[in-house]
């Protein structure tokens, strides 16, 4: 369920009471959080999380049918951790829980962290929404500093480890493609893209499977720039070229670079000098 600030207090999760041991009034749970650090299933005493939604990633599809699940990276001031909600919960909280907005959030499950190759989400528990979790929106303006993931720059993608989850910056030199694989069952298309950190000539290579591929379409990369950026890209170590893949969580974001922006004098640069400063 979910609530605004200003619902009903009548709630047993929001006024529920904790013991005094020294004759004070009893402290409401609304004021009590559990903070991030100290998430675990070894914490028996009925708890609530007060964070902020700092990444989001798209509906991902877990079936033939229409079930999808989500993920979140969620913060407070101890840390931060993955949120992930599976099915009708998916349904009920993908369009609310915004990016940047502050909430309570009680009665999920806690289990064992997959994050994978995310060297930055390291807190071994994320939590799982169910049919009992309730979730409030808050309108707090700041809670702590939002955390800045690093942009890799495309020419340290080989010195990572395989499928290391990474945001990524670049500029599209060519989109090939597509291409069919397994009997016409999966088809891609390569977008080959450089940075600062590439010499002249040189792409790091990014790959977009099947539905994924309408990104691209309608681009003229023959007549105008674009800039990509992609979140939670995973590295594709089979060759010596820098290499990412877009995965069903991936977020991507291609924009028409502006003839007389900053951008368009780093392409510049990288089409007639090479390797830039």
């Amino acid at each position: 369920m979910i609530r605004s600030d200003d619902s009903d207090s009548d709630s047993p999760l929001c006024v529920s009471t904790l013991p005094s041991s020294n004759g004070a009034p009893p402290e409401t749970k609304r004021n009590i959080y559990l903070p991030l650090s100290r998430l675990s299933p070894m914490v028996k005493e009925r708890w609530m999380l007060k964070v902020q939604v700092i990444r989001k990633s798209r509906e991902i599809p877990i079936s033939k049918g229409s079930s999808c699940m989500f993920y979140m990276v969620i913060q407070d001031e101890s840390g931060m951790t993955t949120a992930k909600a599976f099915g009708k919960e998916a349904e009920k909280y993908f369009t609310s829980l915004e990016i940047g907005k502050f909430f309570e959030i009680s009665h999920a499950r806690v289990v064992a962290s997959n994050s994978g190759r995310n060297t930055l989400l390291v807190h071994p528990w994320e939590i799982i929404f169910t049919s009992y979790t309730q979730v409030t929106v808050l309108e707090e303006k700041t809670i702590c500093s939002v955390v800045k993931f690093p942009i890799i720059p495309l020419g340290q993608i080989c010195r990572l480890a395989e499928k290391s989850v990474v945001d990524v910056v670049g500029y599209i030199d060519k989109v090939v493609g597509p291409t069919a694989l397994k009997d016409g069952s999966l088809r891609k298309k390569e977008i080959f893209i450089f940075d600062a950190s590439l010499s002249k000539g040189q792409n790091a290579i990014v790959t977009l499977w099947n539905d994924d591929m309408c990104l691209v379409d309608g681009l003229d990369v023959t007549r105008h720039y674009y800039k990509v950026c992609i979140l939670d890209g995973r590295t594709n170590l089979f060759s010596q070229i820098p290499s990412i893949s877009i995965s069903a969580g991936s977020v991507i974001n291609i924009a028409k670079v502006e003839i007389d922006s900053d951008d368009a004098a780093i392409i510049t640069a990288w089409k007639t000098d090479g390797k830039m400063d």
